[in-house]
């Protein structure tokens, strides 16, 4: 199993908008292989309009899954959630 924290960053920047979505994830498919695109409730429900609309950036890779929630909980605080360009409503690191 693969563990890692990813970036989705929005490839046309919206000065007023919503641009950045932090995430957490395991996979049977390495990250760099794996299409998943997030699942937060303020993204796009359909993963072509995701992948039309953001880049994925991974972040770290870990050992397990607890170790990427950590990595996640650290950067999805709460200044990342309540700054207002980003999809993020809750804090990281919660599954």
């Amino acid at each position: 199993m693969f563990h890692y924290v990813y970036l989705l960053a929005r490839k046309e920047y919206l000065a007023d908008g919503l641009n950045f979505y932090i995430g957490a994830r395991s996979s049977k498919t390495s990250p760099d292989q794996d299409d998943y695109m997030g699942s937060g409730t303020l993204l796009p429900k359909s993963k072509v309009e995701k992948n039309q609309i953001f880049n994925k950036y991974i972040l770290a890779e870990t050992n397990t899954r607890q170790e990427a929630l950590n990595i996640e909980r650290d950067l999805c605080n709460n200044e990342w959630v309540s700054n207002p360009s980003t999809f993020n409503i809750m804090l990281g690191g919660n599954n």
